[in-house]
């Protein structure tokens, strides 16, 4: 028995050494792919193993292995420093120098220094050929793509439209009514003016003479000029005609928009939803644009006048998001009004900017 032991162990050592010199592990790369030419213990064939060098492991190839021969229970490599390789390792790593291959008790040298030029041309290939990929993919695809894209933003349009339309009726409604009280005491005032220019001359002409009338004239002019600062320091607005317009229609607004129910911050939504939609369905229809990051196309969409907004000293105003509709001019807040209960209002000054024609509109944006 034990003669017969000894001669079994010698000739074990001495196939695993001819195998190793006869049969050895050939690593070959063919089309960016490498190719393992090992020798299987069982029959002594040789069988080729063909795998993905970024996305197979040295797991994947000690599996492949032990599944395509039943008769290998041990897989190792080793590195030149005797280090064993881990199975995570991927097999780019491993063809970056020579190792040892130990299947069962046969040790195979692998060098793979022919490899090296090779390898890295192939690595980089893949890499050119995976971004070729993805720019083909995108050419035949984007089309299709920005088709889906633009029948969403189109569906999302639709539907935020038909959201704003009850606002939008019931906000014309009441614009119509602030905008003929507010015409009603422009006129007013009007007549109050003639009223006071004819009382001042039948007292200059008729009933007395100029040396009497002359200081009264004077400080009625003087309070006229009181009253304007008092306007300045309660409203924190100049004295102007159209501010002052803007201000009693705001004024009205405010009140029928309480009166019947009109939900200001909820149409401010909706409409910076709508402006936000169509100018992403411009720039996804521009076929220069439609790349692009958002930043660089920032003058689809109206920039924010953030001097004139920064200008009033209102706390609390509407986001200044950039909308297509509405350019944001200036802003104002003014003290309580006496209306069902106190509010602080902040004004924004709004105008619609149409191709080859400017309409001016003041709107009511936002109340506390």
């Amino acid at each position: 028995a034990i003669t017969g032991t000894i001669p079994t162990q010698c000739h074990s050592k001495q196939l695993s050494t001819g195998t190793d010199a006869l049969n050895p592990v050939r690593v070959t790369v063919e089309n960016g792919l490498p190719q393992f030419s090992i020798p299987l213990p069982s029959r002594r064939d040789t069988c080729m193993f063909i795998v993905k060098p970024l996305q197979h492991t040295v797991g994947d190839l000690t599996n492949f292995i032990m599944s395509e021969d039943r008769g290998v229970d041990y897989v190792a490599f080793i590195s030149k420093s005797g280090t064993r390789i881990a199975k995570s390792n991927t097999i780019a790593d491993l063809l970056t120098s020579n190792f040892q291959l130990v299947i069962n008790k046969d040790v195979f040298h692998v060098d793979t220094t022919p490899l090296g030029t090779e390898s890295g041309a192939s690595s980089c290939d893949l890499s050119n050929a995976r971004l070729m990929v993805s720019r083909l993919a995108n050419a035949l695809h984007s089309d299709e793509f920005h088709k889906q894209q633009e029948l969403e933003l189109e569906r999302r349009i639709e539907d935020v439209s038909y959201q704003l339309q009850p606002f939008e009726e019931l906000k014309t409604m009441i614009s119509k009514e602030a905008a003929k009280r507010t015409r009603r005491l422009t006129w007013l005032g009007l007549g109050a003016m003639g009223l006071q220019f004819g009382l001042l001359a039948r007292l200059t002409w008729w009933e007395y003479s100029w040396d009497i009338m002359e200081p009264v004239t004077y400080f009625v002019g003087y309070g006229t000029s009181m009253a304007m600062y008092a306007y300045y320091v309660l409203t924190r607005q100049d004295y102007s005609f159209p501010q002052v317009f803007d201000r009693e229609y705001l004024k009205r607004f405010y009140k029928c928009a309480d009166k019947h129910a009109f939900d200001v911050n909820r149409y401010n939504e909706l409409r910076e939803q709508l402006a936000d939609l169509k100018s992403e369905l411009r720039r996804l229809r521009d076929p220069l644009l439609c790349n692009l990051p958002l930043q660089q196309t920032a003058y689809l969409v109206a920039e924010q006048a953030i001097e004139a907004v920064n200008r009033g000293p209102a706390q609390h105003s509407v986001p200044r998001k950039p909308t297509t509709d509405l350019l944001i001019l200036h802003t104002c807040s003014f003290p309580p009004f006496d209306l069902q209960h106190s509010k602080t209002f902040d004004i924004l000054l709004v105008e619609k900017a149409i191709p080859q024609k400017k309409e001016c509109s003041f709107l009511a944006i936002h109340f506390i």
